[in-house]
């Protein structure tokens, strides 16, 4: 599920720690942004932002990855799990699944 973007100014290093909780629970390595809690306010907030696209792009991706389930991908859908739940390689993730849901191998 996708959360709500925090607005820079209500980024404090409470509410950045509840959302980094919030990630955590939903099963991503967020582990990064933690370094980001003790920044400047500017710098903590482009982590999270960085961040946060990647976990959009996870989960967006997530759905895509059941879709191939479905179609009898199982090993490469979990495989494609583990990266997207480490928030790694998902261009490649990305593109692998624009290839097995468009028919192409």
């Amino acid at each position: 599920k996708l959360l709500s973007t925090i607005p820079q100014a209500s980024l404090t290093p409470s509410v950045l720690n509840r959302r980094i909780q919030q990630w955590q629970e939903m099963g991503l390595d967020v582990s990064e942004l933690h370094h980001a809690v003790n920044a400047e306010p500017d710098i903590a907030y482009q982590y999270y932002i960085e961040i946060e696209e990647l976990v959009r792009r996870a989960v967006e991706c997530e759905k895509r990855i059941r879709m191939i389930e479905i179609r009898g991908h199982l090993v490469e859908a979990t495989k494609m799990r583990f990266r997207i739940l480490q928030l790694t390689g998902i261009d490649a993730v990305e593109s692998r699944l624009d290839e097995l849901l468009s028919g192409s191998m």
